[in-house]
């Protein structure tokens, strides 16, 4: 007699797959998984299992075929674009007999790239550079900040975009004089510094028309309070922007491209993350157009950087001596950095209650490298045991970080009511002094250039962290050079006993003049002519010194971590 009972539900033959290819193997349960596949009309959603079983067996182009036909019925489903692209790329890597399951050199990327571009598959070319720069960025910890760039993947990058712009249909643009000012950005959030500069140059020409042009990539944007900010900064100005809202990475370049024709824009700024591909590409449009790279993401790894551009835009002076002043085929240009001049701090009002208050602004992300010698959780407590005074905090920090500061300041039985946590500011200068701050103690082990800025903008002495692993991640070469530094907790305990009234007077007068200097909105201004980025020096660059010996103890205790799991 036949089997009358119903056919497993779709969820059911999922479960039932896994546990075969958990208990029998990715064999069995293909074999199971196929012939329900085929009696339930080819289902769709059954052909990621079977690519992933596939892909088990080490049957990588079968896993391919499968993908290629899951991605045109799935083409928002970001997860499907992933998989067939690494499926893809295990293909050629198989195909080149490399074993390392990722490129040996950035040739081998060249060489798999213009294969997809000969084959039209434009979206696996910008995926594969995308995958790479972002691999890139993230093999180091920020506290060890290295600024990188690589003509080959910026060429790639051109190619892809020129080869693609003739498969479209997408002439270069002949710009249009009375066309708005254009900005090419991955996304904007409302506490970017990236965001914070792209507005400043919106505002030095408020009888312009600008656009902001958004590749998006599928990153999450809190869109009201970047709409909030928008509204508020540029108020008065007739500014636009428009969201690229496709996940595939041709579909993206497409949209961009289609934008820029439209508006033939006859000057573009580069606002790009250091991993989008989708911005260097669409510049193959770009060639009679004024195109400014900013190279605000500096302290990572970054496409884009050696673009062949009208000038590229330094904002950090290390950045720029030590690295793109090096490279004069891309004009390099330093524009500093500014902030809005609040009502300064008066040198003679420091410690009105007789203990020197600090502040410190910043993410989690800036504090919290597990890798670091010294924690902020843990160095806190000790500077406020110090300067027996109250510590403020400026900017979200997650539950947990603040939890561990109240256990270290418990265990020096340092009251909780003097640890102040403010999460958001609308600006960090005037903060700082309407919170009567007396020394700003800048983000360790990842400093942040322009919090810094903002701080001497308001006069207030500045107590820095030497960051022994990177210059780049901390700002010596930014903050006027008699400021208060530390490298140890021996040399954090000499600063703070230094700070003092009379000496904290002094160091508000140095603090504010070298802001005047150079990061005021006169200087800024300065590196600007009929409305062209041309640059100002750079200030010269600080006292920094690596500590290679705590480098060493690092990557030991690093290498011991990883045993002891």
């Amino acid at each position: 007699m036949p089997d009358q009972s119903p056919p497993p539900s779709l969820d059911e033959v999922i479960r039932n797959t896994q546990e075969l290819a958990a208990n029998r193997g990715a064999q069995a349960a293909l074999a199971y998984i196929e012939p329900q596949y085929a009696s339930r009309g080819r289902d769709p959603r059954l052909l990621s299992v079977m690519a992933q079983l596939q892909s088990a067996m080490g049957n990588r182009a079968a896993a391919l075929a499968i993908w290629n036909q899951l991605l045109p019925l799935a083409p928002a489903d970001l997860h499907v674009m992933n998989a067939r692209h690494q499926a893809r790329r295990a293909v050629w890597l198989q195909g080149q007999r490399i074993e390392a399951g990722f490129y040996p050199t950035v040739r081998d990327v060249g060489v798999d790239v213009k294969s997809a571009c000969a084959e039209g598959d434009f979206g696996y070319a910008l995926w594969t550079i995308f995958d790479v720069a972002f691999r890139l960025v993230k093999s180091l910890p920020m506290s060890q900040a290295a600024p990188g760039n690589d003509g080959t993947l910026d060429a790639l990058c051109l190619e892809v975009g020129r080869q693609f712009a003739v498969h479209a249909k997408l002439a270069p643009i002949v710009p249009d004089t009375s066309a708005p000012i254009v900005y090419l950005a991955t996304a904007i959030h409302e506490f970017g510094g990236h965001t914070r500069v792209m507005i400043d140059y919106i505002r030095r020409q408020p009888d312009r028309k600008h656009v902001l042009l958004l590749t998006g990539l599928g990153i999450n944007m809190a869109v009201p309070p970047v709409q909030s900010l928008l509204d508020r900064e540029l108020r008065g100005i007739d500014f636009t922007w428009y969201r690229n809202s496709q996940i595939r990475h041709d579909e993206s370049l497409r949209w961009l491209m289609q934008q820029l024709q439209n508006i033939r824009p006859e000057t573009v700024y580069l606002f790009g993350h250091p991993y989008d591909p989708v911005i260097p590409a669409a510049t193959a449009l770009l060639q009679k157009t004024n195109t400014y790279f900013n190279h605000h993401s500096d302290a990572c790894f970054s496409l884009g950087a050696v673009l062949p551009v009208t000038a590229h835009i330094d904002q950090t002076p290390m950045v720029h001596h030590l690295l793109c002043r090096h490279t004069p085929q891309i004009n390099p240009v330093y524009v500093p950095m500014t902030a809005a001049t609040p009502a300064r701090r008066e040198a003679s009002a420091f410690l009105p209650e007789g203990a020197v208050r600090t502040a410190a602004c910043g993410s989690a992300a800036k504090f919290t490298d597990q890798s670091y010698a010294y924690r902020y959780a843990d160095v806190l407590p000790q500077i406020m045991a110090q300067t027996g005074g109250e510590h403020v905090h400026i900017g979200a920090l997650p539950a947990e970080a603040i939890a561990q500061i109240h256990a270290a300041m418990d265990r020096q039985s340092i009251p909780r009511e003097r640890f102040r946590h403010i999460a958001h500011v609308e600006s960090l200068a005037a903060a700082l002094c309407d919170l009567k701050v007396d020394l700003y103690v800048a983000s360790f082990p990842t400093s942040g250039g322009k919090a810094v800025i903002e701080a001497m903008a308001t006069g207030i002495p500045v107590l820095y962290h030497v960051n022994y692993q990177s210059r780049f991640a901390c700002v010596a070469d930014m903050v006027y050079p008699e400021a208060f530094r530390w490298s140890d907790l021996e040399s954090l305990t000499a600063a703070l006993q230094a700070a003092d009234r009379a000496a904290l007077s002094r160091h508000s007068n140095l603090s504010r003049a070298h802001f005047d200097l150079y990061y005021a909105e006169q200087a800024a201004a300065a590196a600007f002519v009929g409305g062209k980025p041309v640059g100002v020096p750079a200030p010269p660059l600080g006292d920094y010194r690596p500590d290679t010996t705590q480098q060493m103890f690092d990557r030991i205790n690093q290498a011991v971590k990883e045993r002891v799991r």
